[in-house]
């Protein structure tokens, strides 16, 4: 007899009765039919269940994602560049670049200021600033960084207060205190150097010291430090 292929795809869950009748090979025909007793069910794909499971994974990835990323919430890190050696301004622009790429965005921006060298005295002046930056990396991958920035605009370490193509220091970050072997923030000389607090002043003056519980400007005007700072701008 005919071949005929049954679909019951779009049959609603249940029990049924097939009811076949048909012909044989020599044409014998029977009216009685056959009763076949089927079963129908819901396709695994149309079930409610099957779809939560296969969301399941773009759930996790998602909230996965969401605590990663609030675990490196964005901080704001006080740095002092510095120069006294060759074009300074020039050097300035570029550790600013630089700190922009490798660190994160440089917001706001001190004015330019000269000072005497501090330390070792017979050498040239330094032209100073202070800059806001806004990072994900933590107190020693913002350090790490720096000394890369330093390493690749050729500063060179041969004696303490030398001459510098560049000099970077972290004054601050956020409220956070460190205190390690080769990091302490806040900078355990900012409260004693007017070439650091004034810069500071110009973008986080009524931020305060996480230790002392100072304002940056109550900070400067306890300051003894005899050097004159001089604004460029």
């Amino acid at each position: 007899g005919a071949k005929h292929d049954l679909n019951l795809s779009n049959l609603p869950p249940g029990r049924y009765t097939l009811l076949i009748t048909g012909c044989d090979f020599q044409g014998n025909c029977s009216t009685t039919p056959i009763r076949i007793p089927i079963y129908a069910r819901e396709f695994f794909y149309k079930q409610w269940w099957f779809y939560l499971l296969c969301s399941l994974p773009f759930i996790f990835f998602y909230y996965f994602c969401r605590m990663a990323t609030s675990s490196y919430k964005p901080r704001t890190a006080y740095l002092l560049i510095g120069s006294n050696k060759g074009d300074r301004k020039a050097f300035l622009a570029q550790a600013v670049e630089k700190i922009h790429r490798m660190i994160g965005r440089v917001g706001e921006k001190s004015r330019l200021y000269e000072t005497q060298a501090w330390g070792v005295t017979n050498q040239s002046d330094f032209l100073n600033q202070a800059l806001a930056v806004e990072t994900s990396l933590s107190p020693q991958k913002v350090l790490g960084q720096i000394l890369k920035i330093e390493n690749e605009m050729g500063r060179v370490r041969t004696e303490k207060w030398a001459e510098r193509t560049i000099d970077i220091d972290i004054l601050m970050y956020d409220n956070f205190v460190v205190n390690e072997p080769n990091l302490v923030i806040p900078h355990p000389e900012l409260p004693k150097r007017n070439f650091a607090l004034i810069p500071l002043m110009d973008i986080a003056g009524e931020v305060e010291h996480p230790v002392l519980h100072q304002t940056i400007e109550d900070m400067y005007m306890d300051c003894e430090d005899p050097l004159d700072v001089i604004l460029l701008d």
